[in-house]
């Protein structure tokens, strides 16, 4: 029998681990070490949903670039705030991942367009229509 997880599966997969790992941190972590490992907790569940979200296009190496180049900024975004943690509630962690990882997917598909256009997200209708009128002239 051949089994096949939904993103929504995935998702909801990811969500209920983190949510475990979270309570799990929070228990058994003090100090710097509940700081590094919320951290490192918000950088795997905010790339482990972009990942789920852009799928089979991490296949290509110009999107792989891309989605590469938002971790690496996501990071240094992360050491510039490592003062705030740890986080005295991780409710506002889980939100801060989402309103996160709603950037970098926007960020994603753009760059994304802009240095494959020929790549899974392609070109939007505006840009195909500035182009045209370009090459017509």
């Amino acid at each position: 029998m051949s089994m096949t997880l939904s993103k929504h599966h995935l998702l909801l997969s990811l969500g209920v681990i983190g949510g475990l790992a979270a309570l799990l941190i929070n228990n058994y972590f003090v100090g710097h070490r509940l700081a590094f490992a919320q951290m490192i907790l918000w950088t795997v569940l905010v790339f482990g949903i972009v990942a789920i979200q852009a799928d089979k296009s991490l296949w290509r190496p110009r999107q792989l670039c891309v989605a590469l180049a938002l971790m690496v900024l996501h990071i240094i975004g992360l050491m510039s705030f490592a003062n705030q943690f740890p986080l005295d509630n991780m409710l506002v962690g889980f939100a801060g991942m989402g309103i996160e990882v709603a950037v970098l997917i926007f960020l994603y598909v753009r760059i994304g367009q802009t240095v494959d256009p020929k790549g899974p997200y392609g070109l939007t209708e505006a840009e195909i229509r500035e182009r045209r009128i370009k090459h017509d002239r």
